[in-house]
């Protein structure tokens, strides 16, 4: 099939290419676009266009199939975002990036736009995959002894205050043990 492009020239439509260009005595002479090629628009192309490739090493997946009249639709794979496009295709992508201990996810990651991190304020922790900062847990306020404090990246570790009581009682009788050992063999040696 033909198309007249309004200046007296004969085209093919999109889909195919030119085998045979017009001349005095016979029109344009145009062939299907073969498996693997196409042409979008109405052209004079002697050769259709090769499809494009979506590369899965830089990140991208086939949104459609390539086709005689179309070229193949790239988007970028899960956990990616386009950072090039040209038409309605992507061209490359780039992971989207990873919250880091202290931060927290801000803006999730879109096809099209990276995600978005915030630090945490003081007081408060993640461990880079919250969508918020979580408040460290009050120890005191629970009847209960921090053990140790809460960092931007870690909550606060509480104890019981009976607990810690018994600890301190057990280290102590240990220690007076362990003295009234090393003091006995001290006496013995003198001996």
């Amino acid at each position: 099939m033909v198309h007249d492009d309004g200046l007296g020239r004969t085209l093919c439509v999109d889909g195919q290419r030119v085998y045979k260009h017009c001349s005095g005595d016979s029109s344009t002479t145009c062939l299907p676009c073969v498996q693997s090629t196409y042409t979008e628009a109405p052209n004079g192309l002697i050769k259709c266009h090769s499809c494009s490739v979506c590369d899965e090493g830089i990140g991208l997946r086939m949104q459609q199939e390539c086709r005689s009249n179309a070229d193949t639709v790239c988007e970028p794979q899960s956990g990616y975002y386009c950072v090039e496009t040209h038409d309605k295709t992507c061209r490359t992508a780039r992971q989207h990036s990873t919250c880091l201990l202290g931060q927290y996810i801000n803006k999730t990651g879109t096809a099209f736009t990276d995600t978005v991190c915030k630090d945490c304020s003081e007081g408060s922790y993640s461990d880079g995959s919250f969508a918020f900062c979580k408040p460290h847990r009050k120890c005191e306020s629970a009847g209960q002894i921090t053990t140790t404090p809460g960092t931007k990246s870690s909550d606060s570790q509480c104890t019981d205050k009976r607990s810690h009581f018994l600890c301190l009682v057990t280290f102590s009788l240990y220690a007076l043990v362990i003295i009234g050992l090393i003091l006995r063999m001290l006496f013995q040696r003198r001996q």
